[in-house]
Parts: structure tokens; sequence; C-alpha cells
């Protein structure tokens, strides 16, 4: 405890103890208010703030479950619909999926590619023949 707060309890109990409980209620005050002001910021998110001049409101905790509630509902009436669209054209994106991509050689894209294969070798195996063809522009 510094030096003049001893002298005044010596001095006088009532004008020390006054001052002791200033000097306590100082260092209290000191270390304390950061603590506070974290209640106080969180007890003003939890509650929200009014919109004021140039600051829009901020909606307080229930606010936000209460949207967050309804965006959910939203969604599992969204996810629904979605599920409703799958089981109807499920199976025919599944059988268009088979037919664009080659797999076990029966579908369209295996076929195309047999198809290309087989005119490619045949075009290798002809004999190479010059042909007298002009290429004309359309307006030249």
């Amino acid at each position: 405890m510094p030096q003049w707060i001893s002298e005044l309890i010596t001095a006088s109990p009532f004008l020390g103890g006054i001052a002791a409980a200033g000097f306590i209620l100082f260092i209290a005050a000191k270390y304390l208010k950061p603590p506070s002001k974290g209640i106080e910021h969180f007890l003003e998110d939890w509650n929200g703030e009014p919109a004021r001049p140039g600051v829009p409101a901020r909606p307080g905790m229930m606010q936000r479950v209460a949207n967050i509630e309804a965006s959910q509902s939203n969604t599992e009436q969204h996810q629904t619909k979605t599920d409703l669209w799958f089981e109807k054209y499920g199976p025919i994106i599944d059988k268009l999926n088979h037919e664009m991509h080659p797999n076990s050689g029966s579908s369209m894209a295996d076929a195309v590619n047999r198809t290309e294969k087989a005119l490619k070798d045949h075009i290798e195996s002809c004999p190479n023949i010059q042909t007298n063809v002009t290429v004309t522009t359309p307006g030249a």
C-alpha cells in the first residue's frame, strides 16, 4: 500500500478507511473495466440495436435465430422439391450419362469412337490421290 495511505490511516482511521476503500475501488475499476466492457458488448449483440441515423439496425440473437429457422424451413421445402424432381428425372439422367461416356462398349460414345477409328483406318489405307479442287471464298 502506498506510504500516504499508511500515514492517513494512522492520522485518522475514518479518513484512512475512506481512502483505502477509494483506492481499492479505483484499482478494481481499472482492472475490471475491460471484462465489463466485453460483457457490455456481448449484451448489446444479444439484444440487438435499433437503427439510428447513418447506422442500420442490428438484430438481436432471438431475431437471428428466428431468421435461421425460417431459412431452414425454406431449405427443407426446396429439398423436398429437388428430391421429387430427381425421383422423376434421375433415371433419364443416368441413362444419358451412360450413353455420353465410354464404358462397356454399348454406349453411343463407344459407337462413335469405333466409327471414327474405322473411318481413320480406311482413309489411311487408301492410296494418296491428288485432286484438283479449287476453293473459293464468297465475295472474292
